[in-house]
């Protein structure tokens, strides 16, 4: 008979023997330390929960739409800027989508990273249009926090591919294609 070193091993060990098994119980941190006391034993499975925005799917379109919000983020090595709208009109009022920009990420002076966008990218080319009126000859221009409660007119367009290049099915859903235009209001 092999020497089991603990429940873990043993329950390895009844597997390999072809003996049926019960997985050990997980411990919670506070059942060693409590050690007279009624603890349980059993520590809770983590919950998958819901995304806060679940990806809408509304009819293709030119649609008027509010910027409120923006994140930069990192999609298979390649840095984006996501910008997020409300529709603010008709029967799709309120419906939050993205809108994707490119972006590259470069390490400054101090060690922290900038977001530079293309020469001739989408973001560049909006931000130019939008804030024609601004002094280009720093950087303050291109921050997307000059977004931030703009009204823009956005085409929407159906996502129906993943990256991969594999049919979304019944998962397709919308967002905004880069090439918006500022409201003046």
């Amino acid at each position: 008979m092999t020497e089991v070193h603990d429940q873990s091993h043993a329950v390895w060990l009844a597997a390999y023997e072809g003996k049926p098994t019960k997985p050990p119980a997980l411990e919670s941190p506070q059942s060693k330390s409590n050690a007279g006391q009624q603890v349980s034993h059993l520590k809770q499975a983590p919950k998958i929960i819901a995304p806060g925005d679940l990806a809408a799917l509304i009819p293709e379109g030119w649609y008027s739409a509010r910027c409120y919000e923006y994140r930069f983020m990192e999609f298979w090595s390649s840095s984006k800027l996501v910008l997020k709208f409300g529709i603010s009109e008709g029967r799709y009022l309120g419906t939050r989508l993205e809108c994707f920009y490119n972006l590259d990420r470069q390490k400054n002076k101090s060690g922290d990273y900038d977001y530079v966008p293309s020469k001739r990218g989408s973001y560049l080319r909006l931000m130019k249009v939008a804030f024609a009126d601004i002094e280009q000859s720093n950087g303050d221009w291109l921050s997307p926090e000059n977004l931030i409660g703009k009204m823009f007119r956005v085409e929407v367009t159906t996502v129906n591919r993943d990256h991969a290049r594999e049919t979304l099915g019944k998962n397709q859903y919308s967002k905004i294609k880069p090439n918006i235009e500022l409201i003046h209001e």
